[in-house]
């Protein structure tokens, strides 16, 4: 188990790499290229909703038997895709069809991550004796995602946005290799997809509702707090634009994101459940507010932008 824990650490340290770049790199070309807070409007949309469908299909079919071949698989055709994307962009191609391979590209990311987080996360309780070994996991995905960012500024130095795209591909390629050499047997898991094949989602739904309904409103809560964490991406695109940022500093700004987040999400977790009404309404309060007034007045945008975060 010790093997196959460092081998899974390494392949998730090399994919986070090229995932953290492959954030800086879209979020440099939609500011660049298109309209970009109607671009990334777009993006968060249809983010959304794939990852909806996909959450729908995999309460029906939480697991296959073979879980490793399927994450293995899942590297590479996100390194494929990748792949293609830059293969669009190293061409002279006309701005409406960067447009939808921006819009596509992201999309089909999204797609892919919905299952390939759920595949990711089986893995890790297989490959781990411990919650040290998975708590070393997500701190290591947290340190490459600021660090990777904060870095990003002095890459573009020597190399183009496009390189980071190139990297990522790459790095899930690599990521998927080592994940194929994985020894690990879930054979006997008890979690394996029903044969039947019926697709239950409302009475999933409505079992867990009934079963976990406190669980169930933190759920909804968290729902739309998502909501407004999605939208920093149509305020940092707003900001880049009204701004004038240099993209150098875009991985800097995505990397004290990152750092402020995290150290917020540390305190949110010694609030208790039953103050959850008490801290929730002001947040969102807060947030319907600061998006009234971005569209009022684009001075305003700094101020929602700080308190998104």
């Amino acid at each position: 188990m010790k093997k196959d824990y460092n081998l899974y650490y390494s392949s998730r340290i090399i994919s986070g790499i090229g995932d953290a770049l492959q954030d800086i790199a879209v979020i440099t070309i939609i500011a660049l290229f298109t309209d970009s807070a109607a671009i990334s409007g777009l993006v968060v949309a249809l983010n959304a909703l794939v990852r909806i469908i996909c959450s729908l299909f995999a309460i029906s079919n939480t697991y296959m038997k073979d879980c490793k071949r399927v994450l293995t698989y899942l590297n590479y055709f996100y390194a494929l895709m990748t792949g293609l994307f830059y293969i669009f962009l190293i061409f002279d191609t006309p701005l409406l069809v960067l447009k939808i391979s921006v819009v596509s590209y992201e999309t089909i990311c999204s797609l892919i991550y919905t299952f390939y987080k759920i595949y990711q996360d089986m893995i890790v309780k297989e490959v781990s004796d411990n919650n040290e070994k998975i708590a070393r996991l997500y701190a290591a995905d947290n340190v490459i995602k600021v660090s990777t960012s904060l870095v990003s500024a002095i890459l573009l130095m020597v190399m183009s946005y496009k390189g980071f795209l190139v990297i990522n591909a790459i790095s899930f390629l690599i990521s998927g290799v080592i994940v194929s050499k994985l020894k690990i047997d879930m054979s006997t898991n008890k979690t394996q997809r029903r044969k039947s094949g019926h697709f239950k989602v409302i009475n999933n739904i409505k079992g867990f509702y009934e079963k976990y309904l406190p669980v169930f409103k933190i759920v909804i809560l968290s729902a739309i707090l998502s909501f407004f964490f999605a939208s920093y991406a149509v305020l940092l695109q707003k900001a880049i634009k009204i701004f004038e940022i240099d993209i150098k500093y875009i991985g800097v700004l995505n990397g004290i994101y990152y750092v402020v987040s995290i150290l917020l999400s540390y305190g949110a977790g010694y609030i208790d459940v039953k103050n959850i009404k008490k801290v929730s309404l002001p947040v969102l309060g807060t947030g319907v507010l600061c998006s009234a007034l971005c569209l009022s007045n684009d001075k305003w945008i700094i101020v929602a932008f700080i308190l998104r975060i």
